[in-house]
Order: structure tokens, then sequence, then C-alpha cells
């Protein structure tokens, strides 16, 4: 797996990234760069490399769907460094397999797909960072088609899943809070989704209904277990 990671004063180019960043302070960037021991769950998120951490995620969600290739390389953005800057996130643009039967309308579709964390210190500030993303969120989803808009109960404290089409296909974003982090998932499918039949070239099948379904009971849930596994390992700090 090939990753670059972006620098500090980078903007990334993503569809699904969004320009707003209320709320949002250097306290966290200041405490990861000190040198001092760090022990709270956002610190130790706000240190990861995304595309490390959740390099077994990204590849079970775009195996998934059959992807062809990543035209270039995976785009690691860690705390600080992507847009908006307390976005945790590892991210592609996806090239997804071309079907000889076309059964759904992604030939030679890409989209980019993206996950990430923010951990903003409290469960009171993620709250209102999960509240604030998801409003962004609805206002690219309601600038072309937005299909849906739920709310999803889980294992965690507040879930949340966006569908539409703004010009790739079937995308989603979804949200999961947890006390400490919020999960967020974009997938852009490069596919009609909503008006085809749901085939893919290998015969099986995967529409609307599956990909909510995956996203919200195995993707966030496996992403779930990669944060609480890695912040059970002692964080390296330096003298």
């Amino acid at each position: 797996m090939k990753s670059i990671k972006v620098a500090a004063t980078g903007a990334m180019p993503l569809t699904l990234l969004l320009t707003a960043c209320s709320g949002w302070d250097d306290t966290f960037r200041d405490e990861a760069s000190s040198g001092v021991e760090i022990e709270d769950a956002a610190s130790t998120i706000n240190q990861w490399e995304p595309c490390e951490t959740f390099s077994a995620n990204f590849d079970d969600l775009i195996e998934h769907y059959q992807y062809d290739s990543i035209p270039g390389e995976r785009i690691s953005a860690a705390y600080g460094e992507g847009t908006p800057a307390d976005l945790v996130e590892c991210t592609a643009n996806v090239m997804w397999e071309k079907d000889p039967d076309a059964k759904l309308d992604r030939t030679g579709m890409m989209g980019y797909t993206t996950i990430a964390l923010v951990a903003a210190g409290s469960p009171e500030a993620t709250a209102e960072r999960f509240d604030e993303l998801t409003q962004d969120s609805m206002k690219l989803f309601k600038e072309a088609d937005l299909f849906e808009d739920a709310e999803i109960p889980g294992d965690w404290n507040k879930g949340r899943l966006l569908h539409g089409d703004y010009g790739k296909g079937d995308a989603f974003s979804a949200y999961a809070l947890y006390d400490d982090y919020l999960i967020r998932v974009d997938l852009e499918t490069g596919a009609n989704l909503s008006g085809g039949d749901g085939g893919r070239s290998d015969q099986e099948t995967f529409d609307v209904e599956e990909v909510q379904e995956y996203l919200m009971s195995t993707v966030i849930p496996e992403m779930n277990e990669t944060v609480e596994s890695n912040l059970d390992i002692p964080v390296m700090t330096t003298d």
C-alpha cells in the first residue's frame, strides 16, 4: 500500500471534504508536538498517520466494491493537515472495476473514498463537531440530489447516513459518534444504484440498501475496533 503524507499547509482536493472548520483550534496539535506524555484519547488519535492506522479498513472497503485501481496514491492527512484541519483521514480517488455486462453505469468511473476521525477533546466538543460536519455534508448533497438523510441507531451515541448524487454516481456519507471521537466514511460508488438493477460483474449484487447496511453494520464498527485496539497501545513520546 502506497500513500503520501499531506503537507501541513496543503489543501486536499477532495470532493467530499468541507471547507468549514468552526470550533477547531491548535490545542491538540501543540500537545501532540510538545514531547510530553500524552494520555487522553483525542491527543493519541491526533498523532496517528491515518493511512497506516486504517490501512486494512480502507482495503476492505474498496475491495468489497471491486475497485480496479487507485490512479495515484492514497493521501494521508494527519491532524492539522487536511480540510477541515481537525479531520484525521485517509482518502484516495478510486477507479472502480469496469462491468463488461453493463449492468451498472460505472464503466471507467472514479470516485473518492475517505475514512476519517475527529476527536475534539471532550464528548461535548466532539458531539458539536458531529452536528457541524453532518450539516456541512447536508449542504453538499443539497446542492445536487439528496435522496436520503437518516438517523441510524447502533452501538454509538448518534449515527447518520446521507445518500445522494452530485455527479459521481450514488454517493454516501456515514457518520457515527462515540464518546471521545466520531467516525466518518465517504463513498462515491461511480454507479447509478438508484436507477439500476444493482448487478455487478461477478454476478453478485449490491444496491442502495446493501451499501447502507455494509457501511453502518460493517465498515464503521470495524473502524471502531481499530480505534479501540490502537488506543490500548502506549504512545511513544520524545524527550
